[in-house]
């Protein structure tokens, strides 16, 4: 998705991004040099200027099989997922799911001041984000944590599949975790099956239908072909990495 203070282009097979923030160009290239493996090559900056060569192939998206799912858990696993130890690890996830979601609604208050809460969507009744809100199990949130590197931004128009190689790059990756280079492998799962149940490749094109009539709205959301097929072999990976599918769910709805 564009962000009003950076720009992006391509120039002789070279990405170049430009970001007002030269801290947060800074932060890219420290994350990509703490895992090169997984990242694309040459990447270097310069001042506000992040630079790397243009990875071949197609997003995940594009080339999405049951069988390449598996392949991108098990690179995930072997070539991201670094384990890390960390001590008051906790204190980063409060920031970043708690105080970063209240704050996110504030924003979003002050920006749009006449929007009115919707009381039914799609027919079913639902009740105030508040409510909602009060009822996360922030604790849990915030003590089940799996420290390592992560990609921060792992759904699947961030990762690139070159067929001829048979190998994946993390693109686009995030700059920290509430100011860590390190964070919740719980965040990047979550962030692979919001973007399964939302394809986010579908969505960046506008291909949405939202109607809203007094305080109903309707809505349908894109999804990727077989969703329950990906959504069943991502919840099996992770209990089979002793991990808690509940977390994951959980998390989604804050992403």
């Amino acid at each position: 998705f564009r962000k009003p203070d950076e720009l992006f282009y391509v120039d002789n097979n070279k990405i170049i991004k430009f970001n007002v923030d030269q801290e947060l160009i800074d932060r890219k290239l420290t994350r990509a040099q703490l895992n090169p493996a997984c990242m694309p090559n040459n990447v270097k900056s310069a001042g506000q200027f992040l630079v790397y060569d243009r990875v071949p192939g197609g997003t995940m998206y594009e080339y999405a099989t049951p069988e390449l799912m598996d392949q991108l858990l098990g690179w995930y696993k072997d070539s991201v997922w670094m384990e890390r130890w960390f001590p008051k690890v906790r204190v980063f996830c409060e920031n970043f799911y708690h105080k970063k979601t209240i704050d996110r609604l504030q924003q979003f208050r002050i920006k749009y001041n006449n929007w009115n809460e919707p009381s039914v969507i799609n027919g079913q009744i639902v009740q105030p984000i508040d409510e909602y809100v009060a009822r996360i199990d922030w604790d849990y949130l915030c003590d089940n944590i799996e420290w390592r590197f992560i990609h921060g931004d792992g759904h699947w128009d961030n990762v690139i599949y070159n067929p001829n190689n048979r190998s994946f790059t993390a693109i686009d990756w995030r700059t920290d975790f509430a100011g860590s280079n390190y964070g919740d492998i719980y965040y990047d799962l979550a962030k692979m099956l919001c973007g399964i149940y939302c394809n986010f490749q579908v969505l960046k094109n506008n291909d949405v239908a939202y109607t809203e009539l007094d305080n109903s709205v309707t809505m349908s959301i894109p999804s990727v072909v077989d969703y329950s097929i990906y959504e069943q072999k991502l919840k099996s990976w992770v209990e089979h990495n002793n991990l808690e599918w509940r977390k994951v769910t959980l998390l989604v709805p804050l992403i």
